[in-house]
């Protein structure tokens, strides 16, 4: 088809528009290139020249949203958010990359929402979440749509998403997805009940 088209064939993996595409994402490897990007940024900011609000400012702009492109299917590994969070962390205390600073306010008290004295900066495992959740609620929502009649002939005309038992597929893109959400289900985190359906006059 490439031949025919005049046009060449790549292989996997490969990146598109500097995402991994077709990469194990379950090795922290693949991972590798968000740390790098996250680096080169902080790079160009000098830290110790800024003011806590421009720090602030920059985290929740940029830093909290860089990694969006690469989570919306995948779950990211632990040792990978841990090290965005040390950095981000790090960025916010003053100290430049690779420097040490003093800790005066525990991260915790940073992620939580100002409703609850916190400082509002988003929690890249909760943002994770929530793109990986947002394909379960396009399926319940877009039943027509080619890829939702895929997903309903492998596992069923509900998409395992009730399913209570083990996932066999565990390993695909959309059993990583389910395994994720049922396991924030296990801690008493129920997604589904946060979700509402809302009716709008289109008139």
């Amino acid at each position: 088809m490439a031949n025919t088209i005049g046009c060449g064939a790549a292989n996997f993996p490969m990146k598109y528009l500097g995402v991994p595409i077709g990469c194990n994402m379950a090795r922290c490897s693949s991972w590798i290139a968000i740390i790098t990007k996250l680096s080169s940024k902080l790079a160009l900011w000098k830290a110790r020249l800024l003011l806590v609000g421009g720090r602030l400012s920059l985290i929740k702009s940029v830093l909290g949203h860089l990694p969006t492109y690469y989570m919306p299917i995948d779950l990211m590994r632990i040792s990978i958010q841990k090290k965005l969070k040390s950095m981000r962390n790090n960025f916010f205390l003053g100290g430049d990359i690779e420097e040490k600073k003093m800790t005066w306010l525990r991260w915790k008290k940073c992620l939580a929402s100002k409703d609850l004295g916190g400082l509002g900066i988003c929690s890249i495992f909760g943002l994770n979440i929530g793109l990986l959740f947002k394909w379960i609620l396009r399926f319940l929502r877009c039943s027509s749509d080619l890829w939702v009649r895929v997903i309903k002939n492998i596992y069923g005309s509900h998409g395992g998403i009730n399913d209570t038992f083990g996932n066999r597929h565990s390993h695909s893109t959309w059993g990583g997805i389910l395994s994720s959400i049922k396991r924030i289900k296990q801690k008493g985190i129920d997604l589904f009940s946060y979700s509402v359906r809302k009716i709008k006059d289109v008139l």
